[in-house]
């Protein structure tokens, strides 16, 4: 038997050039994959921490994938719906709507509370874990309504009217708009989770100030 087979990691590989990404869960392949160069720690308790910690939290999202799954089809069928009247609406109307903040919303804040409960997953051994909702969830939010808007483009892209361009160049600030909109919701609840970890884990006052104050340099 292996370290490999001890650990369970489904793949390891070694990206250098992609520090920050320690770990991912591939729903496509089921699979939890590590990156060994985003634990170059020079501490080898550091580094052990480091690596259960990020196996916890990739098997939490494995774990987690199956009851979000429906939920998450549902809601970005609902934004694609959005963004097809959206456009529609937009060819009428020659004017950027308001209609898309609540299915995105929605998808935020659905990615963000499994984010939550994958990255409380390591306060069991950690006291102050790595917690990063807001960059994770927003993140995947924007790449998944980029990629149903790019999705509408290729299905119109051999019209190549003007009205397909206008639309194409406004996509940026739409984007944009929605960032700006998700970042509170996404906010409320990393702060929440990091609440949480803080009273679950009995941080002195200091501590908790010290670990909220992260937030900040974000």
């Amino acid at each position: 038997m292996s370290w490999k087979d001890i650990l369970k990691v489904d793949e390891f590989f070694f990206l250098p050039e992609q520090p920050k990404d320690k770990g991912a869960y591939s729903p496509e392949t089921d699979k939890v994959q590590v990156n060994l160069a985003g634990f170059n720690l020079g501490n080898e308790d550091k580094i052990i921490e480091e690596l259960v910690s990020t196996i916890t939290h990739e098997y939490s999202h494995k774990a987690a994938h199956p009851e979000v799954k429906p939920l998450h089809d549902k809601l970005k069928n609902e934004m694609s719906r959005g963004i097809v009247n959206y456009f529609f609406d937009f060819v009428e109307k020659k004017e950027e709507l308001k209609t898309l903040t609540v299915p995105a919303i929605k998808i935020a804040k659905l990615i963000a509370y499994e984010e939550a409960f994958t990255y409380s997953t390591a306060m069991r051994h950690q006291k102050k874990p790595n917690v990063n909702v807001i960059g994770s969830a927003m993140e995947y939010t924007l790449e998944t309504i980029k990629r149903l808007f790019d999705n509408l483009l290729k299905a119109f892209e051999e019209e190549g009217n003007e009205i397909v361009e206008e639309f194409e160049e406004m996509i940026s600030s739409i984007m944009g708009n929605i960032e700006g909109t998700i970042m509170k919701p996404l906010n409320d609840i990393e702060m929440e989770v990091r609440r949480f970890i803080s009273k679950g884990n009995k941080l002195t006052r200091k501590e908790h100030m010290d670990y909220f104050m992260e937030m900040v340099g974000k």
